[in-house]
């Protein structure tokens, strides 16, 4: 899970299955060889076409959903958005984005 931060707001998304007006910070499994910056990085930009820079961990947590909580772990990074421009492309998961 990533909050993407630029000076004093944040990027939260709304995927197709929320309820309306419901948002969410991004969030992505991590790729066999990849550390948790890469992923964060590389999931930012495929679901929302930003790319991040100074990702830095924040805080983990066992996954509360009972059928995933064997073998998962929920890591929080926050990370600064590299710059106003974006990639035209988002992916399906996401909506919408809004700054918060």
């Amino acid at each position: 899970m990533g909050l993407v931060r630029r000076e004093k707001e944040l990027l939260l998304a709304r995927a197709p299955r929320f309820p309306k007006d419901m948002y969410s910070a991004l969030a992505g499994f991590v790729e066999p060889g990849e550390t948790l910056e890469q992923c964060l990085e590389r999931e930012v930009y495929e679901e929302v076409g930003i790319k991040v820079r100074r990702v830095r961990y924040f805080a983990s947590q066992p996954l509360a959903v009972p059928s995933f909580a064997h073998d998962r772990v929920l890591c929080g990074l926050l990370q600064r958005r590299n710059s106003r421009r974006r990639n035209g492309n988002r992916g399906r998961e996401v909506v919408r984005r809004e700054k918060f």
